[in-house]
C-alpha cells in the first residue's frame, strides 16, 4: 500500500491538543482507507514520510504511530518547532510525497542532534 501527495487535500502548521507545534493533514477517501488500515496494523512503530525529488529520497519526517487513524485527519505532533511544522505541511501540500507504507527496517533514534 502507498499513499501519495495525490491523496493529501490540504496540510497545515497548527498546534496539538496541548499547544505543541503539529501538522494536520486532510486527506481524500482513498488515502484515509489507506491510512487507517496502516496505522491499524503498525502501532507503535515509525511511518516514514519521504520526499523524492530527482531519484533521491529524503524522510521528511518519521513519527510513532501511536493508535489508528481513521476518517483522513491526520496529526502529526512532537519534537518539532513552529517553523519545522510549517515546512513539513508546505512539502505535503506541494504534492511531492511518496510515503511507502512497508515496514522496511525499525531502529530507536535517540534525541540527541547529530
Amino acid at each position: 500500500m502507498e499513499l501519495t501527495g495525490d491523496n493529501i487535500n490540504d496540510a497545515q502548521a497548527g498546534f496539538d491538543e496541548n499547544g505543541a507545534p503539529a501538522v494536520h493533514i486532510n486527506l481524500d477517501a482513498t488515502g484515509a482507507s489507506i491510512f487507517r488500515q496502516v496505522t491499524a496494523d503498525n502501532i507503535g512503530k515509525r511511518m516514514a514520510m519521504i520526499l523524492v525529488e530527482k531519484g533521491k529520497a529524503e524522510v521528511v519526517t518519521a513519527p510513532v504511530i501511536r493508535s489508528e487513524i481513521g476518517g483522513g485527519r491526520v496529526q502529526i505532533s512532537g519534537s518539532m518547532n513552529p517553523a519545522e511544522a510549517n515546512d513539513t505541511a508546505l512539502l505535503l501540500r506541494a504534492g511531492s510525497l511518496a510515503a511507502p507504507m512497508n515496514i522496511v527496517e525499525e531502529r530507536t533514534v535517540g534525541p540527541s542532534p547529530g
